[in-house]
């Protein structure tokens, strides 16, 4: 991984193969696709138990690496943008379903911590 790179929390996290930090960078829109796929490279060149114990989210960051990102995964980053550091104030009050609260902020990222624990 390039020295430019490992000022970044996605550097930062793939470096010391906290794949859950990862994953919910990436969810959260730290989207560096290039960074992520060099990472993948270098983890397919020296496959070994690291990688076979770890397959499921390495194929998870191979997939989100090599997919163009979901129409409404962008729409959920700028509204998040757009509603700053009160996203979770300013999101309970917009006029669209509870279903829709829930994906602007994120909820997913509670399945991913609550599964990297089992």
């Amino acid at each position: 991984m390039a020295a430019s790179d490992s000022s970044s929390p996605l550097a930062a996290a793939l470096e010391k193969r906290h794949m859950t930090v990862a994953r919910a960078l990436l969810i959260g829109g730290c989207d560096n696709r290039a960074l992520l796929s060099d990472w993948l490279l270098d983890v397919q060149a020296r496959s070994g138990p690291w990688a076979e114990d770890n397959a499921e989210h390495v194929d998870w960051l191979d997939r989100f690496a090599h997919a163009p990102c979901e129409l409404s995964h962008l729409c959920r980053l700028v509204i998040r943008r757009v509603l700053g550091t009160r996203v979770r104030a300013c999101t309970c009050r917009l006029p669209v379903p509870k279903k829709l609260h829930e994906y602007i902020l994120i909820n997913e990222l509670c399945t991913v911590s609550t599964s990297a624990t089992n």
